[in-house]
């Protein structure tokens, strides 16, 4: 897999949760194979109030779907965590932090906060090809190289 650092990627959830309960953020499905190598959390208030939140960091194989995801890392979002701060998680080299086209990237309250705290989630990354290529006259197809549920498959579109 090649990977250019000077293309990081930044791929966000969809909004920010409440980290009380027992919440979870995704992002959009992924359309490019991609490498997580950090996660990021922007806390939206002060934490609120005595036990620490743990994060699950998972890869989800079925589209907005928790069933048969693959957990990634955990992290605990401090106490003391305070409004604007930015948390870094490194996972570059953690086990099934490549993605295919389809999946979406999940991040698991387990709700040690009190009812206001909220922050929003990223998976920082890179992207890299698979060997499919956009925009050939044939029509091909394969099978999601790592997981999933589907294929890949690549129409030719003409110009309107």
């Amino acid at each position: 897999m090649a990977q250019n650092p000077s293309a990081r990627t930044e791929i966000p959830c969809t909004g920010s949760i409440n980290i009380d309960g027992a919440n979870t953020a995704r992002t959009l499905p992924i359309l490019l194979p991609f490498a997580i190598s950090e996660v990021r959390v922007v806390m939206h208030t002060a934490y609120t109030g005595a036990t620490a939140t743990v994060i699950t960091v998972k890869r989800e194989v079925k589209v907005g779907s928790n069933t048969d995801a693959v957990s990634i890392a955990t992290f605990t979002i401090p106490i003391t965590a305070a409004l604007g701060q930015v948390f870094l998680v490194k996972v570059a080299d953690f086990d099934d932090t490549t993605t295919a086209p389809g999946e979406t990237i999940s991040f698991v309250s387990d709700g040690g906060a009190d009812p206001t705290t909220t922050a929003s989630f990223a998976a920082i990354g890179y992207r890299f090809d698979e060997g499919l290529s956009a925009g050939s006259t044939t029509v091909t197809s394969a099978d999601k190289p790592r997981s999933g549920v589907g294929g890949v498959k690549v129409l030719t579109g003409t110009s309107a």
